[in-house]
């Protein structure tokens, strides 16, 4: 036994020297493909899990270690050649397969979570388990790995292991090929536009509403303002007659000894100035109250405006969200 151990260390030994010093002389290593003889051999290209063995690595000048075994999906013969490790004559066995890529899956490796998925999908050596297929793929698809996305749209598209969802099918097939924007179905955006156009139609009543408003409350308050003209007009007029019947009545006073038809004049110019300076005080409230009701009416017209000003915006954007939709 301790003699097979040493021949077969001295064997590495010897092929670690031809790799690294070069055991041809200053020839390079003949590449796996470049062989004619090996070619022949078609199960030297079946690919397989291959465990290649650790890198030996040298830490300053005082300490050497060897990495951790690393996965590899390659040909058979060229995992010979890199010393590698695989199931000669299982290739399809789940166990070995699995063996293989788990622990990297487990470790967050998006590839090795698809190659787990996989084994689970085909079913190597077993049936089929397409619940635990969708979960690693979902894994690897978080990491917006294509592979993935591709394989977990198959899943969505035909309901294995997962509920049958086209659209989100064609939206992982989508982002597997690079396109960002998700679709949906004509009669999910038929839909959408349907409730749209009511939200629209009800803006647009609203708004027809706010200017029906608006424009009566414009009606008042140009009436408004045709009464407080009229009222002030009228003002203006009882003040010219007042003044030309008192200047009158002041006249008739200044002289010494009037006539008796001069005193009937005097008293009717003191009715009729009476009756002006009434009217006047009349005239005088009721343009207050004009004035009042104009101010009133137009803060109302002011409002009604901002607020069908806000409403149009409100159609108007979602005008635009609709377009953009």
């Amino acid at each position: 036994m301790n003699r097979f151990r040493n021949g077969y260390c001295l064997i590495v030994s010897f092929w670690a020297t031809c790799m690294f010093a070069g055991c041809t002389g200053t020839s390079s290593p003949e590449p796996y493909y470049a062989s004619n003889s090996r070619l022949t051999d078609p199960d030297k290209l079946v690919l397989v899990d291959c465990m290649l063995p650790g890198q030996v690595r040298q830490l300053g000048t005082a300490s050497v270690y060897v990495t951790p075994r690393r996965a590899a999906r390659i040909p058979a013969g060229e995992c010979e050649i890199r010393l590698g490790e695989y199931v000669a004559y299982d290739r399809a066995n789940y166990q070995s397969a699995l063996n293989v890529w788990l622990p990297q899956a487990k470790q967050g490796d998006a590839k090795a979570q698809v190659y787990v998925g996989e084994i689970y999908e085909r079913g190597l050596g077993i049936a089929p388990d397409y619940a635990q297929a969708a979960q690693w793929y979902q894994q690897a698809a978080r990491q917006d790995y294509s592979p993935a996305l591709a394989n977990l749209g198959y899943l969505y598209e035909n309901g294995l292991g997962v509920p049958k969802d086209p659209a989100r099918a064609l939206n992982l097939y989508r982002r597997a090929s690079g396109l960002k924007d998700d679709l949906v179905y004509a009669s999910q955006m038929q839909v959408a536009v349907e409730t749209a156009n009511r939200e629209i139609d009800m803006l647009n009543t609203q708004l027809n509403q706010e200017t029906a408003t608006g424009e009566q409350l414009r009606r008042e308050l140009e009436q408004s303002r045709q009464q407080l003209d009229d009222r002030e007009t009228r003002l203006d007029e009882i003040r010219l007659e007042l003044k030309a019947y008192q200047a009158e009545f002041q006249e008739l006073l200044a002289r010494p000894q009037p006539s008796a038809s001069e005193q009937e004049k005097i008293q009717q110019l003191e009715q009729e100035i009476e009756q002006r300076q009434a009217a006047l005080d009349k005239t005088r409230s009721e343009v207050a109250a004009l004035q009042d009701l104009a101010s009133k009416r137009k803060r109302e017209f002011e409002r009604q405006v901002r607020s069908a000003e806000r409403q149009q915006a409100r159609v108007e954007a979602e005008l635009a969200q609709q377009v953009k939709e």
